[in-house]
């Protein structure tokens, strides 16, 4: 959620000619890795508990993340 207003002052600043592209990416791309960790950390949360059915459905967006 976070992340997500983080995101939303970013683009409306940029917008805005408040900052510059580069700004705007560096400002965004230090919220990459804490969102990798994030969720790969409750995926591998919800293997341990035996949570399978959302271990499941969190195997591909953690997958799609790691590539990413």
């Amino acid at each position: 959620m976070l992340e997500c207003c983080i995101q939303v002052i970013a683009f409306s600043d940029l917008e805005c000619d408040f900052l510059n592209a580069t700004a705007c990416c560096s400002r965004l791309n230090k919220w990459v890795l804490p969102e990798l960790v994030a969720h790969t950390g409750v995926t591998v949360l919800m293997l341990i508990t035996m949570h399978w059915l959302v271990f499941l459905l969190n195997v591909p967006l953690a997958a799609w993340n790691i590539c990413k």
